[in-house]
C-alpha cells in the first residue's frame, strides 16, 4: 500500500503516466514512478529519498483511503483517465473554464505547484507561454522531462519555488493556476495575495482546496471536523505530544476561501466541489465496493447539477476567480 500523503500520491500518480508506455497502467508503471528518480540537471539539488520516492512518514493516509485508492484502481483496471477523475484530480472543469476566456497562443500562465507538469505540458500544447515552479525538486526534474517528451520544452519556464515569495514581477501572467497546493500551504492567504499580485488586472486565478464541509467527512462521527477539538485532546492524553507531529492537510470552508480571494482583489466568478469518496463509518467502509461506486457517481452527478446539498460538499472546491480591472 502507498504510504504517502496525498499530494504525493498524485505526483506518484503523474509521474506513472509520463513512463507509461500503454493507455493502460500497470503495477511496474506504479513502480517505476516509486524507484529513484535519475539525476537532476546541475541547476537542480539532488532530492532527499523520501521527497523522490513519495513514502514519506509525515501524514500519511489512512487504512480506508488506501482502501479506496486500491479499489478505484481496480475499478477502472488502470484507466489513466478513470483514474484521475475517480480520485477527484480531474482538471476537465479546469480545460473547460480556460476554453470559456478564449485565451489565445501565447497566453502567459503560471502553475504554482506543478507537480510531474501534466497540466503545465497541456497547456503548452494549447499554444501558451508557461511558466512552472514546485517546492520539490524532483517534480522540477520531472516536469522538464515531460515537457521535452512533450515537444513543448521550448515553450515552457519550470523551476523551483514557493508560493508564498513568488519570483516574479507585478501583472506578468494573465493565468494563474493552483491546484492541489492550498492544503499544504503554511499562510494560503499570502500565497493568494502573491498569485494575485502577479496576476494582470483582469486576468484569472484557478485554484482548489480541500474543503472542511465535504460529506464523507460529515456523516462519519469520527472524522466530523467539529469534533477535531475533543479528538485532539484525547489523543494528546493517550499519545503525548508527539501526536501532533508532522504535517497535516488543511481543509478550509469555501466562505474563507472566497473571503481570501476577495481580499486580495479577485472575486469568483465560477466554482464547484467535486470527490464523494471514501464513504466511511467509524473510518470503516460499510458499502460493498460496486455500491459504493455507484453512490459516488450519483453524488457527482447531483453535484455537478448544482442541487443544494451536494454542489457545496465535495472533496475538493475549484474556484476561477478574476482580478479587478
Amino acid at each position: 500500500p502507498f504510504h504517502g500523503n496525498v499530494r504525493e500520491l498524485r505526483n506518484v500518480i503523474e509521474r506513472a503516466c509520463i513512463v507509461s508506455e500503454n493507455r493502460i497502467l500497470s503495477e511496474r508503471d506504479f513502480l517505476a514512478a516509486l524507484a529513484p528518480q535519475r539525476s537532476a540537471p546541475d541547476s537542480v539539488a539532488p532530492p532527499a529519498p523520501a521527497a523522490v520516492s513519495g513514502l514519506g512518514d509525515d501524514a500519511q493516509l489512512s487504512s480506508a483511503q488506501r482502501e479506496h485508492i486500491e479499489m478505484v484502481l481496480r475499478q477502472v483496471k488502470g484507466n489513466k483517465a478513470a483514474a484521475a477523475k475517480r480520485l477527484g484530480i480531474s482538471r476537465r472543469s479546469l480545460y473547460r473554464w480556460i476554453e470559456r476566456l478564449k485565451l489565445g497562443p501565447g497566453t502567459r500562465v503560471l502553475e504554482v505547484g506543478c507537480g510531474a507538469g501534466l497540466l503545465s505540458v497541456a497547456l503548452a500544447q494549447r499554444g501558451m507561454s508557461v511558466h512552472a515552479i514546485d517546492p520539490v525538486p524532483a517534480m522540477v526534474v520531472e516536469a522538464r522531462r515531460s515537457a521535452e517528451e512533450a515537444h513543448v520544452g521550448q515553450a515552457m519556464s519550470i523551476r523551483v519555488g514557493d508560493a508564498h515569495r513568488l519570483h516574479f514581477a507585478d501583472a506578468s501572467f494573465t493565468v494563474v493556476a493552483a491546484l492541489g497546493v492550498l492544503p499544504w500551504l503554511r499562510d494560503p492567504a499570502q500565497a493568494i495575495d502573491e498569485m494575485a499580485r502577479v496576476l494582470k488586472p483582469g486576468g484569472w486565478l484557478v485554484l482548489s482546496a480541500d474543503n472542511r464541509a465535504r460529506l464523507p467527512v460529515l456523516l462519519d462521527p469520527v472524522r466530523n471536523p467539529a469534533l477535531d477539538g475533543v479528538k485532539q485532546t484525547i489523543k494528546r492524553w493517550i499519545v503525548g505530544p508527539r501526536a501532533d507531529a508532522g504535517p497535516r492537510p488543511r481543509a478550509d470552508r469555501r466562505r474563507d476561501v472566497d473571503r481570501m480571494l476577495y481580499e486580495a482583489g479577485l472575486r469568483k466568478r465560477a466554482g464547484a466541489t467535486c470527490g464523494f469518496g471514501p464513504l466511511t463509518l467509524f473510518w470503516r467502509r460499510f458499502l460493498p465496493e460496486r455500491i459504493e461506486v455507484r453512490v459516488e457517481r450519483s453524488l457527482q452527478a447531483l453535484a455537478d447539477r448544482g442541487l443544494p446539498g451536494f454542489r457545496s460538499t465535495g472533496w475538493h472546491y475549484l474556484v476561477l476567480a478574476q482580478k479587478l480591472p
